[in-house]
Formats: C-alpha cells, sequence, structure tokens
C-alpha cells in the first residue's frame, strides 16, 4: 500500500510547534527529498482545503502531490525548498487541514521507526554535504531520536559537513590551549551558529557556553544549541553569577523597574537649577554618567563619563560627586534604588569576575562593552569569539568591539548562506569605502537568486510583502504615518512605543517644557533652543529630521500618531509592511527588502571623519545583508553599482 514518506508524527509536531520554534524553514532545506515533498503534499492539500472549502479531495491525491513536488526538487532543488519555506506563516494551519482530511481518508504514512531505521551508518559516514547548487543531507543517529519528531528531523538531517573555512577554525580550536582566545571574522549570514554547533559537538564532556548580547539571538541559537551547551545573554550570565537578589534583594533588582527620579534628585541633595538644567533633566544626566562609567573597565569615575558636554569650568567636579554618590548608593544594602543589569555587570568586573567555564563561545562579539570584556580578557577559559567588525551599531552603549580589541588567532568566515552574490556584490562596494576597507569579500550563495535593484522616488514601493528598513526612526515615521493615512496596515519593529515616546518628548520640548522629557536622546537639552544651537553645530541628520518634524508638523503631530497607532498591526505575520530601523534587526532576514534615503550617501561620506564614516558605513551594511532575494535601494545609494 502506497504510504507518504514521512512519520505523521513529525508533521503533527511541526504543526504544533511553529510558533515556539521560529525557525521552521530550516528544516525545509534539511529534510531530504522524500520526506520534504510529502511534507509538501499535505501543506498542498492543506492549502486547497483552506482556500476553497467545498473541493473535494481523493486519497490519490495526497500521492499525486507528492510526485509532482519530488520531481521539482530533482529539477530545480533550492528554487522549490524556498517555494515550500515560505509557507511557514501559514505553514501550521495548512498542515493541520491536510492531516484531517489524510486522515478522514485514511491515507498511510511511512511508520516512525521504519523512516529512522531506512539510513545505515555507512550512509552517515559516506553522504556528506559539498557546497553545490544541490542541497545534499547527511543524517545523524542522536540517543534521543524517538523523544521529539521536530528537534529530533532537524538535528537528523541537517548535520552538514563544514566548510572549507569553517574546518581550519574547528582545527584551530582543537589545537588550541585551554586558554587560548580564538576569533571568527564572520560576515553576514555566514553560518556562525552552525560553526557554535560543530564546536559544541566537539570535546562534548567539556563544560561549554554560548553567549550572545541580546535575547532574541540568545533565545534563536538556543533552538539549535541548548542540548550541547548553556545558552545565556552577557547580562544573564552575570546575574547567575553575582546572584544580586541575594545581595540587594529581589526587590530592587527585578527586571523593568523605573527609577524614582524625583527621590532620587532630593536625596543627592541636587540643586533647582544647575547650568540650566532643572531638577528632572539633571538627575536624568547624573544616572547617565553612572552608565557611561559601568560601561567601561574604569576602576573610579573620571571626567570622561560625565555625560553633559557643555559644562562651564569647575561644574564637572559637581557632576562626578553626584554620580559617585548615587553609585554608592546602588551598591549600599541599605538603600531602596533599583539596580539594574549595567550596574550587575559593573559590579562583577570591579569584583574580579570571571567565566567559569571551560570553553566560551561569544557571539556579536563586537558588541561586547569594556565591563564584560575585563571579564572575558581574565578569564581562564578557552574562548572562541564570534563576530563582524562591521556590524558594530552599538557605540553609545559602550561598545567597544572585542574583535579588535583582544588579541587571538583570526579566522575568517566569507561564505553567506543568507543570500545571492548581486546582494553580496553591493554588500562588498558599501564596505569597500571604509577608512580601512576589508582584506576580504563576502561570497554569495550561488544557490539564491538574488537581485539589487535602484526605485526612482521615494513614493514608490516594490511588491508586498515587503520590509522597510531606515537609518533614523524619524524616517520610519514619515513612511509609517504615510502608508497608515493610506489606509494600509503595517507593524514597526520593536512596537511603536519608542517612536511615539520620541516625538512626544521633542514636541515637550518644542513647547517649552524640558522637565518632562525624559527619552534618552532628547532629555539632555535644557530648552529647544539648546536643541537647535547642537543640532547645527553637529548637522547630525537624526536631530535634522526631528526639528523639522516638530517645526512642520507640531500642530498636527499628535492626530498623526493616533492615526499610526489605528493601524498598527502587532503581528508582524498579518502585515504586509513591517518598518524598522536598521539597530532593531540585526540577526533578522526578510525575503525582500527595501532601504529608505536617509542613509548615508557616498557624497556625504565625504565630509565625515573617519570613525564617523565607518559607522555610517556599518549602519548600510548591516541593513542591505537582512535581505534574501530582493534588495530595493534609492539612487543616493548606488555605491558603484
Amino acid at each position: 500500500m502506497l504510504k507518504l514518506s514521512i512519520p505523521r508524527d513529525v508533521i503533527s509536531e511541526l504543526a504544533q510547534e511553529e510558533t515556539r520554534l521560529k525557525g521552521l524553514q530550516a528544516l525545509c532545506y534539511a529534510l531530504p527529498d522524500d520526506a520534504l515533498a510529502a511534507l509538501g503534499a499535505v501543506m498542498a492539500i492543506g492549502r486547497e482545503i483552506n482556500s476553497f472549502p467545498e473541493t473535494e479531495i481523493q486519497d490519490y491525491e495526497f500521492f499525486a502531490e507528492q510526485d509532482k513536488c519530488q520531481f521539482q526538487l530533482e529539477k530545480e532543488p533550492y528554487e522549490t525548498r524556498w517555494i515550500i519555506a515560505q509557507n511557514e506563516g501559514g505553514m501550521a494551519r495548512y498542515l493541520l487541514e491536510g492531516l484531517r482530511v489524510a486522515d478522514e481518508l485514511g491515507v498511510e504514512f511511512i511508520d516512525s521507526k521504519e523512516y529512522w531505521s531506512n539510513v545505515s551508518r555507512e550512509q552517515i559516514k559516506n553522504d556528506r554535504v559539498t557546497v553545490s547548487r544541490k542541497p545534499r543531507q547527511t543524517p545523524r543517529i542522536t540517543k534521543n531520536a524517538e523523544k521529539s519528531a521536530v528537534p529530533k528531523a532537524f538535528t537528523y538531517h541537517a548535520k552538514v559537513k563544514p566548510t572549507g573555512e569553517q574546518e581550519e577554525i574547528l582545527e584551530a580550536v582543537r589545537s588550541a590551549s585551554e586558554d587560548d582566545i580564538l576569533k571568527a571574522e564572520a560576515f553576514a549570514g555566514t553560518g556562525k551558529t552552525t560553526l557554535c554547533q560543530f564546536v559544541g559537538e566537539m570535546d562534548v564532556n567539556k563544560q561549554k557556553v554560548y553567549l550572545a548580547f541580546n535575547k532574541v539571538m540568545m533565545q534563536q541559537a538556543s533552538q539549535r544549541l541548548k542540548h550541547l551547551m548553556e545558552c545565556k545573554t552577557t547580562d544573564g550570565l552575570a546575574y547567575k553569577h553575582v546572584k544580586p537578589w541575594e545581595i540587594w534583594g529581589e526587590e530592587r533588582t527585578a527586571f523593568g523597574q523605573q527609577m524614582p527620579w524625583t527621590d532620587l534628585a532630593d536625596r543627592l541633595g541636587l540643586p533647582s537649577n544647575f547650568e540650566g538644567y532643572k531638577r528632572g533633566a539633571l538627575i536624568r544626566q547624573v544616572y547617565q554618567t553612572v552608565l557611561n562609567y559601568c560601561y567601561t573597565d574604569d576602576k573610579v569615575f573620571e571626567g570622561k563619563h560625565v555625560e553633559i558636554l557643555d559644562l562651564s569650568a569647575g561644574c564637572e567636579a559637581d557632576m562626578l560627586h553626584w554620580a559617585q554618590d548615587l553609585w554608592a548608593r546602588m551598591l549600599s544594602k541599605d538603600e531602596k534604588i533599583p539596580v539594574l543589569p549595567p550596574q550587575v555587570m559593573k559590579f562583577w568586573d570591579l569584583q574580579g569576575g570571571t567565566i567559569p567555564y571551560e570553553q566560551v563561545l561569544f557571539d556579536e562579539a563586537q558588541d561586547a562593552n569594556a565591563a564584560f570584556m575585563s571579564i572575558l580578557k581574565r578569564s581562564e577559559s578557552k574562548r572562541i569569539l564570534i563576530g563582524d567588525h562591521h556590524q558594530q551599531l552599538y557605540e553609545w552603549r559602550g561598545a567597544v568591539d572585542a574583535m579588535s580589541k583582544l588579541d587571538g588567532a583570526a579566522y575568517p568566515l566569507t561564505q553567506s548562506w543568507r543570500f545571492g552574490p548581486e546582494i553580496a556584490n553591493y554588500a562588498n562596494k558599501v564596505l569597500s569605502h571604509k577608512s580601512t576597507p576589508p582584506d576580504q569579500q563576502i561570497l554569495g550563495n550561488m544557490g539564491v537568486k538574488s537581485s539589487v535593484s535602484v526605485y526612482a522616488h521615494d513614493g514608490e514601493l516594490p511588491e508586498w510583502p515587503v520590509t522597510i528598513l531606515s537609518r533614523t526612526n524619524v524616517q520610519v515615521f514619515y513612511r509609517a504615518v504615510e502608508i497608515s493615512e493610506n489606509g494600509h496596515k503595517l507593524h514597526v519593529v520593536g512596537d511603536i512605543k519608542d517612536l511615539d515616546w520620541l516625538l512626544r518628548d521633542a514636541l515637550k520640548l518644542y513647547q517649552g517644557f524640558p522637565e518632562h522629557v525624559h527619552h534618552r536622546q532628547l532629555s539632555r537639552f535644557r530648552s529647544w533652543d539648546s536643541f537647535v544651537d547642537e543640532q547645527e553645530m553637529t548637522s547630525d541628520p537624526e536631530l535634522k529630521r526631528i526639528r523639522k518634524i516638530i517645526e512642520d508638523r507640531h500642530d498636527v503631530l499628535e492626530k498623526q500618531l493616533e492615526v499610526l497607532h489605528r493601524y498598527h498591526e502587532k503581528d508582524p505575520e498579518r502585515a504586509p509592511l513591517i518598518l524598522s530601523t536598521t539597530h532593531r534587526v540585526k540577526g533578522r532576514e526578510w525575503e525582500r527588502v527595501m532601504l529608505l534615503d536617509d542613509f548615508a550617501s557616498p557624497e556625504e561620506l565625504k565630509d565625515y571623519p573617519d570613525h564617523v564614516r565607518d559607522a555610517e558605513l556599518n549602519i548600510l551594511y548591516v541593513a542591505a545583508t537582512r535581505a534574501v532575494r530582493e534588495l530595493h535601494i534609492p539612487s543616493s545609494l548606488r555605491y558603484g553599482l
């Protein structure tokens, strides 16, 4: 009797766990052709019934769809897998509907034990993946192979042979001493998590930890690495080893707390006015001075930590005194001031903290601040730093790029699996404008058809769905208002709360209420005039755009924000248009990406000092490399195309 060539439990669990895993597109690239053909057949039938509920389906149609999909996989392997993977948004719905129909018709699936026993160890030994257009899979057997169908299917089928570059790194890890530092200099989409997986599978008895700067990236990596090593954010690691709740109590160290600004100002004895700053603004500048100190590896407070840059003579000492007082109160067990992650990390550094694991894999190492880097440097572990100099975006938060600051043998990862040669070529052209261009170039995936196109004018939009990326929050606002006023649903990554907060605070500053301005970008300004003075003196492009919005739209701004809230869709899967600043989308990717025209053009870069030019090019590079298939750029960003 005919059977679909994938176990029913794999499909069922795949449907049930779609939301939790959020990485199921990868499984579509990892399954063998026959199993994926069966998956595609169930999905195709489910999609048909979902669209046309009155359709009558016969059992043979499942096998006809399976044969059709198998033929397409043999003819166009990558393109067919890509088409199936694009159903991820409705995958659960289609699969469950397809399973329901299959069960009603008595369609049989291959038995799980038969499926897993079909692969011999000899095949595992000999059938290795090579870099080619047609993906070939190497299954591997795991001890818990029968416990969970989907994770098992992924780890079983997604085992690939390391590339030459990855193998060189793995060999270096094998031969390194127990306290060496190794660096993998990885371009965008070059399989950093896969490299971590390979490292995790070596010396399985060693204590390992995977570290990432942000929580989303850590959670994504954890799906593939948690059975091999502990996965933590750098802040999570600090909390684990400092145990701040035992020092300062659970109430003071709970996440999500707000600083009691008025109470703090009273307790520090701040004046009602200081250099033009009212108490509400001044206490935030004192706190920012403490944060600046926490991001460094300095032992004591210094003038460079002071946030306010235009203090008159003698006033810097006052700021340092208040900041030191606030820091001492934060460390005191008798106070009730919240203790937040930057303070916990700095406390760990000052205590001489080290990372107590035999191997440390630090992803996105270019985003490390000096306090964490100090801890990392002291640790007597084998430390593997994985990062990309050109994706450093967080200098404002103390990032110092551990990749360049720590000594250690460096190895390149240049083969990107995310996008094709066309997008890789554009990224290389962007990076070639840096003050020190990279020695290596990104290599695009020959199996991915990608394109870079130039759009004619700002109002033009490519085919939907599309993700629109900008340099600044302000440009997100302009485009989001335009879209929402035309009645279209949209999703702003990170929600629209920060954008709303920024613009409403800018409006308060304009209206003469600086004491009510708390947004990080604006709280240092004593008045609208001081904001304008800094914008004109520095030519900061985002401040310029904020100024233009407020001066042009101050009378209609609140109404436009209300319209934006009305059309904002919280679930990105339901929004045909996604908007974001580049800083919010590191580590993510979309099939179709459009860049707005607020990124720095080659002409603008000519007037920038080297460090500013390099920072702007990093932002553009990160934005461009979020695209998988289509990248749409304005004419101002041709960069030699």
